[in-house]
């Protein structure tokens, strides 16, 4: 059994209850402003439940249309920089203003990075020789 709150549910609900007042039309004769009511409510449900459905249908057409046009940009934006960066050279602060970094030379006082050693300036104490001169 579908549950009250869901579109089977809904509907189930709604047209059992419209054929058992057909069904009692002539004990329900008050009753037929209402069910034309319910009537109508429940053709509206359906057709906005048809509508939905079709703009899931539709949103999921558009979302992988979405994703081959961002592969396009994508693409476009690498083809883009590299011409950028061919043109105006691979060390140019301009490209900055491109949201690229240029190369840039790096100082090292070690040839082997790894091996670099920080070397602290010597300290002075007071009971050295040189501190008391």
């Amino acid at each position: 059994m579908p549950g009250a709150n869901s579109f089977a549910g809904i509907v189930s609900g709604a047209q059992r209850l419209l054929a058992a007042v057909a069904q009692n039309a002539d004990q329900l004769q008050a009753a037929e402003a209402h069910r034309a009511e319910l009537e109508a409510a429940l053709n509206q449900f359906k057709e906005l439940a048809g509508r939905r459905d079709n703009l899931k249908a539709e949103k999921q057409v558009l979302s992988r249309q979405m994703r081959a046009a961002g592969e396009r940009v994508n693409d476009a934006t690498i083809d883009l920089k590299a011409l950028i960066k061919a043109t105006m050279g691979s060390r140019s602060e301009k490209l900055i203003e491109f949201l690229m970094a240029p190369r840039r030379k790096v100082l090292r006082t070690d040839r082997d990075p790894r091996k670099a050693v920080l070397k602290r300036p010597p300290t002075v104490d007071a009971e050295s020789p040189a501190a008391k001169g």
